[in-house]
């Protein structure tokens, strides 16, 4: 096992020199190597920060590195670092293709990459969670480089990408010079941290699938057949506030077989920062009525598989940060002391979840089915219930 490890730490170092090699070419308008947020089976937002906000950001894009569609920076949001973060929103994309593209400005080209748009309903999927970077420890390294082994179609990361969201720096250090080379071909959605803090640069460096909105506080996505709802425990969590509203109407109205919830605040957690108050009633008064299966947390430097009235519970993390000794509750499945992250493989009827540590052993694994005629009665369910149509 010390072998394995070490292999895959002389592999992520000579992987980051590659990647810095490459990023020192680009123009100095150019900060930093375009990443991808809030892919569909349709869009897909390019992120370009640049040194100004000169909207003069092109990407090229297609089927192949020949291109042939063009599009412009739809606007940009400021950093605190004197910098901006162009959306350049791809439009008209096929689903589950893959596409080409590279970005230009003031002369200047950045190299081509290839990403995945989304699948839709009936064609298996399969996408990666973790959370809590905050950190430049080399364990982050070699998870980059075993997610870009295992190749998921898209990444879900829960919070704590900088140590402190307020300061620029720690943006780049604790997350993108570690995770430009993957996120740059695999698209993210993020939740928001404590650490990352809901502010100017949070803004800035984080983008929902809906287009004119950097500062959407939460929102809910569709990727083949599973619903994804994404919240935000860096504001009002409580059942009166509109976060909680949307989550009980998001869930009323969907009719894909799988619902999966992500936020960064742990409901269900035993050790490190326990329960979060807020979270256990929003999940007992919303997300077990509408058949919620998976709830994915961080905040929490640890692993944890907790199952609570037929949901399963996972707190995922750290991604970097300083490790913490989970405890035990009635509730407890399994709990690691360790570097993790959890690869989910979706089709209509299951649902499989492997967990990783940092050396790439397994460490938990889980498997969900939900045959056509009990997929179809809970889905009669949903639409009969009245109080998920309760607003």
């Amino acid at each position: 096992m010390k072998r394995i490890f070490l292999s895959i730490r002389c592999v992520a170092m000579a992987v980051g020199c590659l990647y810095l090699a490459g990023l020192f070419t680009l123009h100095a308008g150019i900060v930093m190597e375009p990443y991808l947020q809030g892919v569909t089976s349709s869009n897909v937002w390019v992120m370009v920060e640049c040194d100004s906000d000169d909207k003069a950001v092109v990407v090229e894009y297609g089927e192949t590195a020949e291109y042939g569609a063009r599009a412009r920076s739809v606007y940009e949001v400021a950093t605190n670092g004197k910098t901006y973060v162009h959306r350049v929103l791809l439009r008209g994309l096929k689903p589950s293709t893959r596409y080409h593209y590279r970005v230009s400005h003031d002369g200047e080209v950045t190299k081509d990459t290839s990403f995945l748009s989304a699948a839709l309903p009936g064609t298996p999927f399969t996408f990666a969670f973790t959370s809590d970077f905050q950190s430049t420890a080399q364990v982050q390294d070699h998870l980059v480089v075993l997610l870009l082994n295992h190749k998921p179609d898209f990444l879900l990361y829960g919070g704590d990408m900088a140590g402190n969201g307020e300061k620029y720096h720690m943006w780049k250090e604790h997350f993108f010079n570690k995770q430009s080379r993957l996120i740059s071909q695999i698209p993210f959605f993020g939740c928001v941290g404590n650490h990352d803090r809901w502010t100017k640069n949070t803004w800035a460096f984080l983008q929902g699938p809906y287009p004119l909105d950097p500062q959407a506080e939460f929102y809910s996505f569709e990727y083949g057949d599973a619903h994804f709802l994404i919240l935000n425990t860096q504001v009002n969590t409580t059942m009166s506030y509109a976060q909680a509203k949307f989550a009980r109407q998001s869930l009323a109205a969907n009719r894909l077989p799988w619902s999966i919830v992500a936020f960064h605040k742990s409901a269900f957690c035993a050790g490190g920062h326990e329960e979060d108050r807020d979270m256990v009633i929003m999940t007992r008064e919303i997300f077990e009525p509408a058949g919620v299966d998976i709830v994915l947390t961080g905040h929490n430097h640890f692993y944890q598989h907790n199952l609570v009235n037929g949901v399963h519970h996972f707190v995922m993390g750290p991604a970097g940060a300083r490790l913490r000794p989970p405890h035990l509750a009635e509730y407890t499945q399994k709990a690691v002391k360790g570097y993790n992250f959890g690869l989910f493989t979706v089709t209509p009827e299951s649902l499989k979840l492997t967990v990783y540590g940092a050396e790439n052993k397994v460490l938990d694994t889980l498997e969900l089915q939900k045959p056509a005629a009990a997929k179809a009665a809970l889905l009669d369910e949903r639409r009969l219930s009245p109080l998920l149509l309760k607003l």
